[in-house]
């Protein structure tokens, strides 16, 4: 018996090209296991008549794949023509083959896919376009990249970028513009660059509009980005717990810094009447990774702060810091399990089969005594 492949992957998972009529090309395709594993072979997508697998398998499109042999080789030749223009996707789907019973109740086939992509270009002139900014800090230039990518038939001249910076209240607050590209033939790759100086500017959430510009044409982007200090704030928690002993309670920190902020953790006080002080925890103590954002998980005693509404006082802890959230919790009760609809055998009950059984004697007394009515008639 084979056994279920664990840890299956697929190397490479995708090639790409552009289009040329009647290109071939042919490419080894292989896989990593943990088990040996029985897999099929099967090509689908825009062209899977294109694909021919030269060696590896057997007459079904099957091949068991061992550390000694897990490569087939493949041979793909592109259409004489493609009518519309942009990605076309043929994959070769990877699909284990278990046997009856192997599984047992935890296991699970696995399918993969590798794709061949094959980008017809647009006719005219087309730049895809992305836009990355970095996260900096305040008061260091933040780096933004206006990428470009030809994807059309004709050369672009010249293409360049202007990009406005905003503030979290959408203040426009400066203005970059990026260095002029030339030539950018199809399949071309070009990085628009620029910097912006954000002296002058506190930590926060900023976001940029970039506006493209090449030739004749145009493109709109946008994207967000963050000016740092050594903080960490308080993004999310758990607002709704369901009573019933020790409960776990989450609460999600964002960094704020370019570095690793050791030792964060959350301290959270449950508040009654006057501010007294129901029930105080505190989460776990992590570092939290630059710019990330991270989980913190305590535990909850839901009894000593009972049922209802409650004020909490979250207390983030990190660098001999401390800031202070005012927030409110639910201390929920548990759901109420539906009953179950009543069935014909819940009825039965002694008084009601007695019922029963007098209305079923009545019944055929009744037609007992039409019957002998009519018989009298008849003589």
């Amino acid at each position: 018996m084979i056994p279920a492949a664990a840890g299956l992957g697929i190397t490479p998972g995708k090639v790409s090209y552009t289009f040329s009529p009647g290109f071939t090309f042919e490419q080894d395709l292989c896989f990593r296991i943990q088990n040996n594993a029985y897999l099929q072979i099967s090509p689908a997508g825009d062209f899977p008549k294109n694909v021919k697998i030269l060696s590896g398998v057997d007459e079904n499109g099957r091949k068991i794949v061992t550390p000694d042999d897990e490569c087939i080789k493949y041979r793909f030749t592109t259409p004489d023509y493609i009518e519309r223009p942009g990605l076309h996707r043929t994959v070769i789907g990877v699909t284990e083959i278990v046997p009856e019973g192997s599984l047992g109740t935890i296991g699970v086939a696995v399918h993969l896919e590798h794709k061949i992509d094959v980008f017809v270009p647009y006719p005219g002139k087309y730049l895809e376009a992305w836009f990355t900014l970095k996260n900096a800090e305040a008061g260091l230039p933040v780096d933004m990249t206006v990428g470009v990518l030809s994807r059309g038939n004709d050369t672009v001249k010249s293409a360049w970028a202007e990009i406005m910076i905003y503030d979290d209240e959408d203040n426009q607050i400066g203005f970059v513009k990026t260095q002029t590209e030339h030539d950018i033939k199809t399949d071309d790759r070009r990085d628009l660059r620029a910097k912006w100086d954000s002296e002058g500017y506190h930590k926060g959430y900023y976001h940029a509009k970039a506006r493209l510009i090449y030739d004749e044409l145009e493109d709109n982007l946008t994207g967000d980005f963050k000016l740092g200090a050594i903080d960490v704030n308080l993004v999310g928690y758990t607002q709704n717990v369901t009573i019933g002993g020790i409960q776990p309670f989450q609460v999600l920190l964002e960094s704020m810094w370019s570095e690793t902020i050791p030792s964060v953790r959350a301290q959270v006080a449950v508040l009654g009447n006057q501010s007294k002080k129901l029930v105080t925890f505190e989460t776990l103590t992590r570092a939290v990774e630059p710019w990330a954002t991270q989980l913190f998980e305590g535990y909850i005693d839901t009894e000593k702060a009972g049922l209802g509404e409650h004020d909490c006082l979250i207390t983030v802890r990190f660098e001999n810091q401390t800031k202070e959230y005012e927030r409110t919790i639910r201390i929920i009760p548990p759901p109420t399990a539906e009953k179950p609809g009543k069935s014909l055998l819940d009825f039965l009950t002694m008084r009601n089969l007695l019922i029963l059984m007098i209305a079923i004697l009545i019944i055929v007394m009744v037609v007992l005594a039409i019957s002998l009515l009519r018989k009298e008639k008849k003589r």
